[in-house]
């Protein structure tokens, strides 16, 4: 369920690109696509309530959305139908939000 690729992460002043791989964010982002991460200082994870944050667990980076329930912080898969949410703990290293998606996907070949 990783879904940013460590070689794929291209740090740039207070900036990080990241290219998707994997299906946690669909419906929203899909592999491939490239998105822009504000880098930034945690303050509150309350402040960050449903927002999509990259973060960092055990040596891997994810993107998932911040969720409050009931006032515990939860970091849930926009994917929800495979992947589940789990709450926020001490070993989540946040490194940013997403702020800006690069690229436009080539809808030619979709089908439904």
């Amino acid at each position: 369920s990783q879904v940013v690729d460590t070689n794929e992460v291209k740090e740039f002043k207070n900036n990080i690109s990241v290219n998707i791989s994997g299906n946690l964010m669909q419906p929203f982002f899909f592999e491939g696509d490239k998105i822009l991460i504000k880098k930034e200082e945690l303050t509150i994870w309350g402040d960050l309530n449903r927002k999509i944050v990259l973060y960092k667990l055990e040596d891997k980076f994810y993107l998932r959305k911040v969720l409050f329930i009931d006032g515990k912080g939860y970091l849930e898969a926009f994917n929800k139908d495979v992947y589940g949410k789990f709450e926020i703990d001490y070993k989540v290293r946040y490194i940013g939000r997403v702020v800006k998606q690069f690229n436009t996907r080539d809808l030619s070949n979709i089908e439904f």
